[in-house]
């Protein structure tokens, strides 16, 4: 279990450190919006606005476009890519708001970001992940807040560490053709797309996916007994 540390009255922090990577955790209280909105949707929005970057007045405007939900209580959890954090913090040097510059600072004071001349890069290859706190459907329990970070650091060992993508691929190849139709109709009632990678997420996290294992083969059970094992590894 992933233990964090207070950075102010809004965020606890944690980063766990691998052989060549890190994975920076923000466990988020409140203020969401003001922390992480424009850095989870700015490259969506070069989409909708090509030449533009996105200021405090287009955000009104953007959530129409996103979703009819309050947009705090879309994302329980978010993974992203060093590459997107780096974007965002060159792309915004000059227009940060105050929650951005002290994530900005967290990054460089931990030595995973550093400036070099006019531009900021990464010191090396990290993920970056949001747990958002701030909304209480899912987290109104220790399990269920701990579900999300484990969900969100599985897309990061997927991405970051090739020792656990070779055990997902393996896995899921040797799983049986009815496992594999029954988790995919189970992903198309929940509204959610399928992949390898999103499935691992799930059966690393989520309680409820382990009841497919019952379509797994006994050879299967044992591959997922060591993926388990292998997550456990980077995760305890």
């Amino acid at each position: 279990m992933i233990k964090f540390t207070p950075l102010n009255m809004s965020l606890d922090t944690a980063i766990k450190q691998h052989a060549n990577t890190k994975c920076v955790v923000f466990a988020c209280k409140d203020s969401f919006m003001l922390y992480f909105f424009r850095i989870i949707e700015h490259d969506v929005f070069t989409i909708y606005k090509p030449k533009g970057t996105m200021r405090w007045g287009d955000i009104n405007v953007w959530l129409n476009v996103c979703s009819e939900d309050p947009y705090e209580e879309r994302y329980y959890g978010m993974f992203l890519e060093h590459t997107q954090i780096i974007t965002f913090f060159n792309k915004y040097k000059n227009r940060l708001s105050v929650h951005e510059k002290e994530i900005l600072d967290y990054l460089i004071e931990n030595k995973i970001i550093v400036k070099n001349g006019k531009y900021y890069r990464s010191m090396m290859n990290f993920g970056f992940i949001i747990n958002n706190l701030s909304t209480d459907r899912i987290h109104k329990t220790v399990d269920g807040s701990e579900s999300i970070v484990r969900h969100e650091y599985s897309h990061f060992l997927f991405r970051y560490e090739p020792k656990y993508k070779r055990a997902v691929n393996r896995l899921y190849k040797s799983t049986t053709a009815e496992y594999k139709q029954n988790l995919k109709k189970r992903f198309k009632i929940k509204q959610l797309g399928f992949s390898i990678e999103e499935w691992a997420c799930y059966r690393i996290a989520q309680a409820k996916f382990k009841s497919y294992d019952k379509y797994l083969t006994k050879a299967c059970k044992k591959e997922m007994n060591n993926l388990i094992k292998i997550f456990n590894s980077y995760y305890n």
